[in-house]
């Protein structure tokens, strides 16, 4: 595919600091990287060996990104891995022409407090970042790399991109990197991720999506038989006018719940074709590169299927399923609401019937959704589980 940076933009460069040497007898801030040389001429990349040779191949994979977008500045915090991880970068990227030196000849790496994860916070990373940007470091078509840590990355993502970072996460593992454009009118966009996973992960998420797939089935073909149940009982002799509304909304619910639980069916069901017959889609004309990920995914190429099949597997999940689910239980309270509604009319003198009506109506429908809501507030919310990162 070729460079996807634009020669008329900003971006930052999220990098997790590479693997550690955990034999190391010092603490977590003066260890060292895994396989580290001084002389990092004399190792050779390789992708597929953790600490040094991977950050020199990630490194080199973001030179090609680059094209003619320069580095202005490589920044680290203070702990020995990320420095060694920033140094492994900017030699790569030197050694390729792609760093914009400074006019006193000094050397584009900083070391910055706030990137230490004891002494910083992701805002101020964002808030930095945006400074030094915003200052126009460079010519347009610059660059800033950030080593950093984990779960700072993320959360400085999130800030980055006004809490719009797809997924709400950034699966960086050691020396990968994350490019994030920054957009003239405010936030950032995530474009493409380099990363090296495994294709044991790769077969891990095409079960996870084929676990989405079967839920979704058996909740399609339980939502039809029972829907279908509900619509041919007592539901269609309701005598209340409002009640008859209610039953209208509740069709209409269900309705949506089915569209939305077919889309969701028919997303997995694409998700699942292999990554080897996929094909990119690019912007028409001569302005290839200018192509643009949608929101809540990424470019593949450059980033692996692993990523895009993640952020794939989120989206369809968030956005239909679970919208699926809700309509769904907004049909059958419809319908409960709709049958209570009803007896008590019914059991009400025909004077006060219309009067009361509307009332009554609101009063059913919010003990039904207390009856909802109050579990999952007060239950499953404060117990949801909470992912964090592997070291």
């Amino acid at each position: 595919m070729g460079a996807t940076l634009s020669a008329d933009r900003h971006y930052v460069i999220l990098v997790r600091h590479a693997s550690r040497d955990f034999l190391s007898t010092s603490d977590e801030a003066e260890q060292a990287m895994s396989g580290w040389n001084a002389n990092l001429e004399r190792v050779p990349p390789d992708f597929n060996t953790p600490g040094l040779p991977r950050t020199l191949a990630i490194a080199g994979r973001l030179a090609d990104e680059l094209g003619t977008v320069r580095v202005a500045g490589v920044w680290h915090g203070g702990h020995t891995v990320a420095r060694q991880t920033a140094q492994a970068y900017q030699q790569v990227l030197g050694k390729r022409d792609r760093l914009r030196q400074p006019a006193d000849g000094s050397c584009p790496i900083h070391c910055k407090e706030f990137l230490d994860p004891d002494q910083g916070s992701a805002a101020s990373v964002a808030a930095a970042l945006e400074e030094a940007l915003a200052a126009d470091v460079g010519p347009a078509g610059s660059a800033i790399v950030v080593v950093g840590h984990q779960p700072m990355l993320t959360l400085a993502a999130r800030e980055l991109t006004n809490k719009r970072l797809p997924g709400r996460t950034l699966p960086l593992a050691g020396s990968e990197a994350a490019c994030l454009e920054m957009n003239g009118s405010g936030g950032a966009t995530l474009l493409w991720m380099l990363t090296e996973k495994s294709d044991a992960l790769l077969d891990n998420l095409k079960s996870k999506i084929e676990s989405k797939y079967d839920v979704a089935k058996f909740f399609l073909g339980a939502f039809v038989v029972n829907t279908g149940f509900i619509l041919s009982s007592e539901i269609w002799r309701v005598e209340s006018p409002v009640a008859v509304g209610v039953v209208f909304a509740g069709m209409i619910f269900t309705l949506i719940a089915l569209a939305l639980t077919a889309a969701t069916l028919l997303s997995y069901d694409r998700l699942m074709m292999p990554a080897e017959f996929w094909t990119g889609v690019f912007a028409e004309g001569s302005d290839r590169r200018r192509v643009r990920p949608r929101k809540w995914s990424v470019l593949r190429p450059p980033s692996q299927a692993h990523v895009v099949l993640f952020y794939e597997m989120i989206h369809v999940w968030s956005a239909f399923f679970l919208w699926a689910l809700g309509f769904a239980f907004a049909a059958v309270a419809s319908f409960l609401v709709a049958l209570v509604h009803n007896s008590v009319y019914r059991a009400l003198p025909t004077a006060t019937r219309d009067e009361v009506s509307v009332p009554l109506i609101f009063l059913i429908a919010a003990l039904a959704l207390s009856a909802l809501a109050i579990p999952l507030a007060g239950h499953y919310w404060p117990r949801r589980p909470e992912l964090g990162f592997e070291d």
